[in-house]
């Protein structure tokens, strides 16, 4: 706070935390000016704000405004203490964090990397946002949705080109993508469709670890664990795949 600091004893007893005392006077050498963040200087105890300091020319002071022993003082330790856990394990590390690492005087720290995740979008009929739609055709809308909710949690979304119905290239592209991700979601053809393949995708790529489970009715969502990273589908409705977060 800037303003003055004071020694100890020099608050009159009626200068209250309520302001009932008016105005009250400091003589000469019984203060000390100092600015936000300065140390205390020794033998004071208070600060008084600067808006309410008038300074007369013989270098005293008239107080005027509430008081009282302690104000404006932030004592060491306030913040953290010595020995107190400043972050726990796990925790994402946000702005705040990150400042209050360098605040008590760490310049390095121990942290995982954000996962990436990779969305492969499927389907004959889905076209990039943007494009113009045939009468079948569907706006690839998911993958920006997933995208979004990806980085929200503090992944890194890789966002891949949408695939065809087509087994052997849903299985290329997942194939490519595990080499660059943690994650692979492959975005529909999980159900029991003519065009369906990603259930028999994951299979050929790795093991098939949920093929039964389903979130909604007669739609199932599996899941796998291949080689470097793990692939599995999520539905194609937009309505429902936000739903089913």
């Amino acid at each position: 706070m800037d303003g003055i600091a004071i020694r100890v004893g020099v608050i009159p007893p009626d200068a209250g935390e309520a302001g009932e005392a008016g105005v009250w006077g400091l003589p000469a050498g019984s203060f000390v000016p100092v600015d936000t963040g300065d140390p205390m200087p020794a033998d004071t105890d208070t600060v008084i704000a600067r808006e309410h300091v008038t300074r007369g020319r013989d270098g005293s002071a008239q107080i005027s405004g509430p008081t009282r022993r302690g104000r404006h003082v932030r004592p060491p330790g306030e913040d953290i203490e010595a020995g107190e856990l400043l972050l726990p394990a796990g925790h994402w590390l946000r702005p705040a964090d990150l400042a209050a690492i360098a605040a008590t005087g760490h310049t390095t720290v121990l942290a995982a990397r954000r996962p990436v995740i990779a969305i492969i979008p499927t389907g004959d009929e889905i076209q990039p946002v943007g494009s113009a739609l045939g009468p079948a055709d569907i706006v690839d809308s998911n993958s920006l949705m997933l995208a979004q909710r990806a980085g929200q949690a503090g992944a890194v979304p890789l966002v891949r080109g949408i695939q065809p119905d087509d087994p052997e290239a849903i299985a290329a592209e997942v194939a490519r993508a595990a080499l660059a991700a943690d994650l692979v979601v492959i975005i529909a053809g999980s159900s029991a469709g003519r065009g369906d393949y990603t259930a028999a995708v994951i299979a050929e790529v790795g093991e098939l670890a949920s093929p039964a489970s389903r979130s909604g009715p007669a739609v199932p969502r599996c899941s796998a664990t291949p080689g470097p990273a793990t692939p599995g589908p999520v539905r194609g409705g937009p309505a429902i795949r936000h739903r089913c977060r």
